[in-house]
C-alpha cells in the first residue's frame, strides 16, 4: 500500500504517546463508543493541494485512493471490518461531511492506517453504534450526490465495505458516485449525464446496460411496456394484399395509424402507432438461393423507417424466412435494429424444413433458433446503449413455437407472441385462450399481441373488443 514520506524522525510514535496501546486498540477495534479523539496537531504538512485528479478505475484500491486524495486531512474515520453495513454507512456519511478519509481497519491495514494518522496529525471520528439515523441509503445518497461531475463511479445499492470506503475520496475528487440497482430509471437518468462512467466489478453487462441507457423510446422511457402499446398497420411496402401498410405510402400510413389509436387509448394505456413491415417475403418458388424467401433491400425500407422516426412511430421488422433461418436474415437488417425504434418478428408459419414448400405445410421453429435471435438482439442492444426491443413471435398453432417454454426473454428484449387466429371471434378467443394456456417458463416473461384482419375475420373485432381481452394486448395490428 502507497503511504506518506517520512515527515518526523519518531514517525508512528504519538499515536502511541497519546493514546495509549488500549486506545489504539479501542479506536481500530471500533469498540470507542460516540466521541471524536483529539490529537496533537503540531506538525501537518505545508503546502498541501486536496483537489487531487484521480485516475479513476474499475478496481481502485481504497486505502490508495484515501492516501492521493487526502494528503493535508485534518480528521479521518476509521471502521472496523467487521461493522455491520448501516454503521459503514454512517462512516461513509460521516466521512464526507468532515471531508476526510475513511478506512476500514483490519489486521492487514492496521499499521498502515496508523501510520497516515500519526503522519497526518489527524483527529480520528468515531463512528456510532448501528442506531445512527445516518446509517441509510437515503441519507447516503444525500451525501454523495456531485453535480455536474464528468465522471461517474457506480456503485451497487449495497456496495462492500471496501467499495463504501471509495466513496469519500471520490466525492472528494468531484466524482459523481451512484448507488444504483438495475432497473432504477431515476438513477440510469442521472448515469446517463456523465460522459465517462465506471461500474464497479459487481455489475455485469446486463446490469451496465440496465444503468447506461442514453436512446429513449417513442412515447418516451426505457422500457416498452407495461406503460404502453403499440397499434400498427401490417404489410409490405407497395403490395396491398399482403395488408394494410401496402394500401398507402409511408405519411399516409402514419395519418392513417394516428386516427386509430384514440379508440385503443381508451384502456387506460398510452397509445403510439406503429408500422409491422414484412421484410422478407415466403415465396412460391424457390428463388436463386433456394431458400423461398425474397429479400427486400434496405433502400426500399429506409422512407419507411425515416417516417417513423419523424413521427414517433415504432417498426417491427417481419422475416418470412423459408428455409434459411431466422438469425441470418435478421442480421441482413441490423442498420434498422441498432435504433431504438425499431423492434423484430419472426414469423414460423413461413419458416420451412428444408423438403417443405410455403401452402403445403404450416412451418414451425424450434426454441434454440429463436434463442440465437434472442441472444444477437440482446447483444445489439447492450452494444448500443439502446432502449428495450420488441421481439415479436408470430402463432397460431402450438407447433409453430416448440418448447415455447424455454424460449429466453432477458431484460434487454420485450419478447411478445402475437396471437395470429383469422376467422370468426369466437374462434379467435379460442385461439388465443388455447395458446395462452400452453406452458410458459419459470424465468418468462412474456407479452401478448392481437392481430385483426380487416377482411378474414367475420366480424373484425373491435376496439372494444380487443381492450376487454385478457391478458390487455400490448401489440395490436391490422393486416
Amino acid at each position: 500500500m502507497q503511504t506518506f514520506p517520512e515527515t518526523a524522525n519518531e514517525s508512528g510514535t504519538r499515536l502511541w504517546r497519546t493514546l495509549g496501546v488500549a486506545g489504539l486498540a479501542a479506536l481500530l477495534l471500533g469498540t470507542v463508543p460516540s466521541s471524536t479523539v483529539n490529537l496533537a496537531n503540531d506538525s501537518r504538512p505545508s503546502g498541501c493541494n486536496t483537489s487531487t485528479t484521480v485516475g479513476l478505475t474499475q478496481t481502485a484500491d481504497p486505502f490508495d485512493l484515501a492516501v492521493q486524495v487526502f494528503p493535508c486531512a485534518e480528521h479521518v474515520v476509521v471502521v472496523p471490518e467487521t461493522a455491520s453495513h448501516e454503521r459503514l454507512q454512517t462512516a461513509v456519511v460521516l466521512a464526507i461531511s468532515h471531508e476526510a478519509p475513511l478506512f476500514i481497519s483490519s489486521p492487514k491495514t492496521r499499521p498502515d492506517i496508523l501510520d497516515v494518522i500519526d503522519r497526518l496529525n489527524a483527529k480520528v471520528v468515531a463512528v456510532p453504534d448501528d442506531n445512527s439515523e445516518q446509517g441509510s441509503e437515503k441519507t447516503i445518497n444525500a451525501a454523495i450526490r456531485t453535480p455536474a461531475a464528468d465522471k461517474t463511479y457506480v456503485l451497487p445499492t449495497r456496495p462492500t465495505a471496501d467499495q463504501m470506503a471509495l466513496i469519500p475520496s471520490l466525492v472528494a475528487s468531484g466524482i459523481n458516485v451512484v448507488l444504483a440497482k438495475p432497473g432504477d430509471e431515476d438513477r440510469a437518468n442521472e448515469i446517463v449525464k456523465s460522459p465517462t462512467v465506471v461500474f464497479s466489478p459487481d455489475f455485469n453487462p446486463t446490469d451496465r446496460w440496465l444503468l447506461q441507457r442514453d436512446q429513449i423510446l417513442p412515447g418516451g422511457g426505457f422500457r416498452l411496456f407495461p406503460d404502453r402499446r403499440i397499434v400498427a398497420l401490417y404489410g409490405h411496402p407497395g403490395a396491398p394484399v399482403l395488408g394494410l401498410l401496402g394500401e398507402q405510402g409511408p405519411q399516409a400510413a402514419s395519418d392513417r395509424v394516428s386516427k386509430m389509436l384514440p379508440s385503443y387509448a381508451e384502456a387506460g394505456v398510452p397509445t403510439i402507432g406503429g408500422f409491422e413491415i414484412i421484410s422478407t417475403i415466403a415465396t412460391a418458388k424457390p428463388g436463386d438461393d433456394g431458400n423461398y424467401s425474397k429479400k427486400i433491400d434496405v433502400e426500399q425500407l429506409r422512407p419507411w423507417i425515416e417516417t417513423a422516426v419523424s413521427h414517433d412511430l415504432y417498426v417491427i421488422l417481419d422475416l418470412q424466412p423459408g428455409r434459411t433461418d431466422f438469425l441470418t436474415q435478421a442480421k441482413l437488417y441490423e442498420e434498422f435494429l441498432k435504433l431504438p425504434n425499431v423492434g423484430l418478428a419472426l414469423d414460423p408459419e413461413w419458416r420451412l424444413l428444408p423438403d417443405q414448400v410455403h401452402l403445403r405445410q404450416i412451418g414451425g421453429v424450434d426454441a434454440a433458433e429463436v434463442n440465437q435471435v434472442v441472444d444477437y438482439l440482446a447483444q445489439l442492444v447492450r452494444d448500443n446503449n439502446l432502449p428495450q426491443k420488441a421481439l415479436v413471435l408470430h402463432q397460431f398453432q402450438t407447433s409453430m413455437l416448440r418448447d415455447r417454454s424455454t424460449i429466453e426473454t432477458p431484460p434487454e428484449l420485450a419478447v411478445v407472441v402475437h396471437v395470429d387466429g383469422q376467422g370468426p371471434l369466437g374462434s379467435k378467443f379460442g385461439t388465443w385462450d388455447s395458446l395462452r394456456s400452453d406452458p410458459i417458463g419459470s424465468s418468462q416473461q412474456l407479452w401478448w399481441g392481437w392481430k385483426n384482419f380487416i377482411d378474414e375475420d367475420l366480424p373484425t373485432a373491435t376496439p372494444q373488443q380487443v381492450n376487454d381481452v385478457t391478458p390487455l394486448p400490448v401489440v395490436v395490428t391490422y393486416q
